[in-house]
């Protein structure tokens, strides 16, 4: 009973916090156009419309999401017998997880696609490319980081209150080694284009061969998205060392962590893996002239940049290997053997 009636308040906290999150959106989107802070590339005649619409989102989500969000918190009082036990609650603790993962694809996203609405907006030749929408942007990163923000006091405030274990302690580890193994898989994916135009080599058997804007175009995105997510996985993997290097409960609990080691295993296999991706194209560059009759010789840059792409992905294996190898064994035999 308990059960059902935590999945009804956080399953209500959830869907009205996504209405509230548009409602402010649209209404921050109307603010921004209006006092021409940003330059809309789309602006219609619905301004007042849209107001009228978040204005209502926001008056039906916002008392609604305050009373079930009000009774969920109140249920963590000292005074409350099971406070400890919602505290506890793998429901709340996969509810947080959730909404901070999607607060924070929403908000880094948005505030990457406002970044390149500028730079594009200082740079005509791109106007061709150019799809987005600075004002929209704008509202969707500021709502996102603002939910993002929150929701991680609260599971900051749960974690500071006392010792948690079982899924609430290993689902929000999920949160934060799945974001850092993604976004430092992002970061490495987006440096592909940076490098291939900066030495002046073009993807092979691209249509745009020869369209320098557009490889300019490739190169701008992926170095705002590398610089983007690279961010993300150095914020994420700080927080996750300096807990491992905790006396508290949340060290020991981190240090004896098998998430953890998944962590770092998963990520030594996909570097591993994409190094000698990387490594075999640049051989085949290499050798295939030799096999296959081309008229121009062996291709110089496009090895060139099969190995300098492959490098940042040869040092971060490098580095996970190093670092598991200098984690510290756990009391728990299961867990050193995983590690070991």
């Amino acid at each position: 009973m308990q059960a059902a009636r935590r999945i009804y308040l956080y399953v209500m906290s959830g869907v009205t916090l996504g209405v509230i999150a548009v409602g402010l959106a649209t209404l921050l989107d109307t603010f921004i156009t209006g006092t021409g802070i940003l330059e809309h590339p789309y602006v219609g005649p619905g301004s007042r419309q849209q107001v009228s619409q978040s204005i209502a989102m926001l008056g039906v989500g916002l008392p609604v999401w305050a009373v079930h969000w009000w009774i969920v918190q109140r249920g963590l009082g000292a005074d409350r017998a099971d406070g400890d036990a919602e505290r506890e609650s793998p429901i709340r603790a996969a509810y947080l997880t959730i909404v901070l993962l999607v607060t924070l694809l929403v908000w880094v996203n948005a505030a990457s696609g406002l970044v390149l609405s500028l730079v594009v907006d200082r740079m005509p030749s791109l106007e061709l490319y150019a799809y987005g929408d600075p004002v929209t942007s704008a509202s969707w990163a500021v709502v996102g980081l603002i939910f993002w923000l929150y929701h991680g006091f609260v599971r900051r405030d749960d974690l500071g209150a006392g010792h948690i274990s079982g899924a609430a302690a290993w689902i929000p580890r999920l949160y934060l080694y799945g974001v850092a193994l993604g976004s430092l898989l992002a970061a490495l994916s987006s440096l592909g284009p940076v490098v291939t135009y900066a030495i002046g080599s073009g993807p092979p058997g691209d249509p745009y061969v020869g369209d320098d804007r557009y490889f300019l175009w490739q190169a701008v995105q992926s170095g705002i998205a590398l610089v983007a997510w690279g961010l993300v996985w150095f914020g994420h993997w700080r927080y996750a060392e300096a807990i491992v290097r905790s006396d508290a409960w949340r060290g020991v609990s981190e240090r004896e962590s098998r998430t953890r080691v998944a962590a770092f295993v998963a990520t030594i296999i996909v570097t591993a893996g994409m190094s000698l991706v990387f490594l075999a194209l640049a051989v085949d560059e290499l050798v295939s002239p030799f096999i296959v009759e081309r008229p121009d010789g062996a291709p110089i840059r496009p090895i060139a940049a099969a190995f300098l792409i492959a490098i940042p992905w040869l040092a971060a294996w490098w580095a996970h290997v190093r670092g598991l190898g200098r984690e510290p064994l756990a009391a728990d035999p299961l867990r050193a053997l995983h590690q070991e």
